[in-house]
């Protein structure tokens, strides 16, 4: 379906944002002291629901979910398409590679109308690059990550600038974000751009420009339930004129709701 880019994105979502005691359960996390800090390690298994509006021309709200699967160690961490490697970390500075499978093609046969037949096919591409983060007390955290097409299919540059604050209530994890998404020239042309032999009645030709784009939201996190983490995020998204100017695109925001279950096979 064509608007499984926005699950795909969502989903890249919840694999980064979950902290280092996700899948921690109640009673693990009662027997840490403030000071210990204990992150468990190993094979996890669990859940993934989205929610989410379209600004696509002709699409529907949808409901998509599936079960997950991963792995974290110390420095390394794999979860459904995104896979993480800390370089570094100290004194709340951390820095890590990131290589990211990007699900955000689409061919003429996908959408809930006609609008798309005809344009040509966006493949996936595996996207590779770089992320850093400061956490200052344990709470406000900046974070940055720039991301390359390594296979060339847009040759696009994915780079994002966030800042959260995690606040905790007993055993619930509050933690409200910002953030901004810039996507290069080419990334938005490729995938928003309509080109000349693409134009119909209904479709005009449309070349793509650099896009800066927008969202708040906040996550809910508790390890209390079923012996895992849950987590439940929602978000809103606005995006740049260079995306919403294009012929595909029928409104200029969206929102996600996700709900994310994880749980270790083992701890140790």
């Amino acid at each position: 379906m064509y608007n499984f880019k926005f699950f795909a994105a969502a989903f890249a979502a919840a694999c980064i944002s979950l902290p280092a005691n996700a899948t921690e359960s109640q009673a693990e996390t009662d027997k840490r002291s403030e000071t210990e800090k204990v992150q468990p390690s190993g094979w996890f298994y669990g859940a993934f629901a989205n929610m989410s509006s379209s600004p696509y021309r002709g699409m529907d709200n949808e409901i998509q979910a599936l079960p997950i699967i991963g792995y974290r160690s110390e420095k390394f961490s794999w979860m459904g398409p995104r896979f993480s490697y800390q370089l570094f970390e100290q004194e709340g500075f951390e820095a890590a590679a990131l290589l990211d499978y990007y699900m955000a093609g689409f061919d003429d046969g996908d959408g809930d109308s006609d609008f798309f037949t005809g344009l040509s096919e966006r493949r996936n591409s595996l996207f590779a690059g770089f992320s850093t983060a400061y956490t200052a007390t344990n709470k406000l955290s900046i974070s940055l990550s720039s991301m390359q097409d390594l296979q060339g299919r847009s040759d696009g540059n994915d780079s994002k600038l966030g800042l959260s604050y995690t606040h905790n209530v007993g055993p619930v994890i509050i933690t409200p974000t910002i953030e901004l998404n810039r996507l290069s020239r080419a990334y938005t042309d490729y995938y928003y751009g309509v080109k000349d032999s693409e134009v119909s009645g209904e479709r005009t030709a449309y070349s793509g420009s650099t896009s800066l784009n927008k969202s708040a939201g906040f996550s809910v996190g508790t390890p209390i339930f079923f012996g895992g983490f849950s987590r439940i995020a929602i978000s809103h998204h606005w995006l740049d004129s260079a995306i919403t100017d294009s012929p595909l695109i029928d409104d200029d925001h969206y929102w996600q709701a996700t709900l994310t279950f994880s749980r270790f096979f083992s701890t140790h």
